[in-house]
């Protein structure tokens, strides 16, 4: 009898001891896994709690798009939103088209003002009273009009006011990758080659400024300089004032452990944001660079990780990457990434994050979570786009059901608390 209540405690003392173990074994992988979420520079912890923020960010808007689907780009400036809707109702005829929706802030919400019907529409981009709109493809090699198209505002009204054109056919098929905008600037890019248009300041005519030789898919422009991103580097391009010649700056270079994954850029002055949604097993991460105004040099001075997603889980973090004087966005996304790879742990319910600097510092805050009124409904698939202009963000939601779902789109402005 002693003997088997001997051998019941020692079996209950192991099974405790094995709890005990499995507890602690627990505790520490949760410290290395937040070990594993600092930055560079500050070393912090990304924050998830939106109350602990700076500033606070309102939903302004939700924008349904009445069963419609978002299209490849979206892009805002100041009081205007542009959202493409592939096949959109067209007044008086039975047959859906591309439209560019334009949206602008009404009776503290958000307001269709008009539709733009554009050929094929896949990109966009929006600066003040222009319009950016390009279609993907250029099927025919021996053309020099190219499928990118500049609208202008004149009183609430929009209107076409040129097709871009080259000085002379490519000859080669071309596939757009990507277009931005900013002030006299057009840019556009295809595989291994960005091409830079301006407009005349006399004439309003936009020429052809330049062409680029790059390697990537996704491109941005701040004032005379212009970064792109989609390769393992992100690359960086200068405009020469006195002669209007671009030349590379720089090329971004990941930190050595990062694996060949795709990037997606962004920049505004001299700060640029390069997402890396692919790298940590699609974990995603987010790196900031500093140029020096003196030496013209860059720097790494930041990495971010959303702490709320555990390392090697796959994420897309970095998916989409916007910023705006103080103000940095991501979202997450894995739709340019491969599939994730087998058995490995993936997270749907994603979210867009904001990480704001420091005025008198200089210093980056830790990212907090920007997330919709209704995000339990819309949590996979969220974020998947983001855009910021000034005080507003704009993030997409496409639904996961592709057939009986619509797709939505919300408008976030700051309110400072």
């Amino acid at each position: 009898m002693l003997a088997r209540l001997i051998t019941a405690l020692w079996f209950y003392f192991i099974l405790i001891v094995y709890y005990l173990i499995l507890k602690i074994i627990s505790v520490f992988y949760y410290i290395y896994i937040i070990s594993k979420a600092t930055t560079l520079k500050p070393a912090l912890i990304p924050l998830i709690f939106s109350f602990l923020a700076k500033n606070k960010w309102v939903e302004r808007a939700k924008i349904n798009l009445d069963d419609r689907r978002i299209g490849n780009d979206i892009a805002i400036n100041e009081n205007t939103a542009v959202i493409i809707v592939p096949g959109d109702i067209v007044p008086q005829s039975p047959l859906p088209q591309f439209a560019v929706r334009v949206y602008m802030p009404k009776s503290n919400s958000w307001k269709l003002q008009t539709k733009l019907f554009v050929p094929e529409t896949q990109f966009v981009d929006v600066d003040n009273d222009i319009i950016l709109a390009a279609n993907r493809s250029l099927v025919n090699k021996d053309e020099q009009n190219l499928p990118i198209y500049i609208l202008t505002r004149s009183n609430d009204t929009w209107s076409l006011q040129t097709q871009l054109k080259l000085p002379q056919p490519l000859q080669t098929n071309i596939n757009i990758a990507a277009v931005a905008l900013k002030a006299d600037t057009a840019i556009f890019a295809v595989p291994r080659k960005t091409y830079v248009f301006r407009r005349h300041s006399d004439t309003n005519n936009w020429f052809y400024e330049a062409e680029l030789e790059t390697t990537g898919r996704n491109i941005a422009i701040d004032g005379n300089t212009i970064i792109v991103g989609g390769s393992k580097p992100a690359y960086v391009f200068v405009r020469d004032l006195a002669t209007g010649n671009w030349s590379q700056q720089t090329k971004l270079s990941p930190i050595a452990e990062d694996d060949n994954s795709p990037t997606n850029v962004d920049i505004c002055g001299n700060t640029a944001v390069v997402g890396r949604p692919a790298i940590q097993s699609r974990r995603g991460a987010v790196d900031v660079y500093e140029r020096n105004p003196n030496t013209n040099e860059w720097s790494l001075e930041n990495r971010f990780f959303p702490s709320d997603v555990p390392w090697k889980v796959a994420y897309g973090f970095g998916a989409s990457v916007t910023i705006d004087n103080n103000t940095i966005v991501v979202g997450a996304s894995r739709k340019d990434i491969h599939d994730s790879m087998p058995m490995q742990l993936v997270k749907d319910k994603t979210a867009a994050y904001v990480i704001e600097r420091n005025t008198q510092t200089g210093k980056w805050s830790q990212p907090v979570k920007l997330l919709p009124k209704d995000y339990k409904q819309v949590a996979r698939g969220y974020a998947r786009e983001v855009r910021i202009s000034g005080n507003k963000i704009i993030v997409t939601s496409p639904s996961r059901n592709r057939n009986f779902a619509t797709d939505n789109v919300y408008i976030f402005e700051r309110v400072d608390s």
